[in-house]
């Protein structure tokens, strides 16, 4: 089926035939993603009441490309499934405990970044190889560490937790100073501190 997309006016007569109106109607289209066929049904346009033309305006056009998208995701998904992978929630999950942006968790895995937002919006599956590393960030304490690290993100939040125990640590001291080193045991953190400066 031929549609043409024309910015819309008031009359919405057909720029095809120019002899009837326009009606607004939805339609079904069959749509190729890895191989498959999958049926997207919902699409809206402007049908010609006399000669069958379509036509679509732009905020049809935003709309039925949002209906492609989740089309494709559900296919996404249902494709992870059947191999065991991730799906697009799970993989924004992993992420989210990390308290990385996807520009960061992008660069931390060494992929582009538009390519891991695909993920995550289930437009495009992730590899083997991807799909592990993310299985592993989640079950592995010291992964998440990793990934963080890669992603400039670990050594900016131990200069900030450095910088605090500096803080708590001079403030400890001029506490001793002030009691005349009266002072009673130091929780094991701050006393682990001190050793490290020591």
């Amino acid at each position: 089926m031929k549609k043409a997309s024309i910015p819309m006016t008031n009359d919405l007569i057909c720029p095809h035939c120019e002899r009837s109106r326009l009606q607004i109607s939805t339609f079904d289209e069959v749509m190729k993603f890895r191989g498959e066929e999958l049926l997207v049904s919902g699409l809206q346009g402007y049908k010609c009441l006399d000669c069958g033309e379509w036509v679509i305006s732009p905020a049809q056009i935003r709309s039925n490309h949002a209906i492609y998208a989740e089309k494709k995701a559900e296919a996404a998904n249902l494709a992870r499934a059947r191999v065991g992978m991730l799906d697009g929630n799970e993989i924004r999950a992993v992420r989210e405990q990390l308290c990385l942006t996807q520009l960061q968790m992008a660069r931390a895995l060494g992929c582009a970044p538009m390519t891991f937002s695909k993920y995550e919006r289930g437009e495009v599956m992730q590899s083997a190889a991807v799909d592990v590393l993310l299985r592993m960030i989640r079950a592995v304490p010291g992964a998440a560490h990793f990934i963080r690290a890669r992603a400039g993100i670990e050594e900016q939040w131990t200069t900030i937790v450095t910088s605090v125990a500096d803080e708590v640590l001079a403030t400890n001291v001029v506490r001793l100073d002030s009691r005349s080193l009266k002072h009673e045991a130091m929780p094991a953190w701050e006393s682990s501190l001190q050793q490290r400066r020591s």
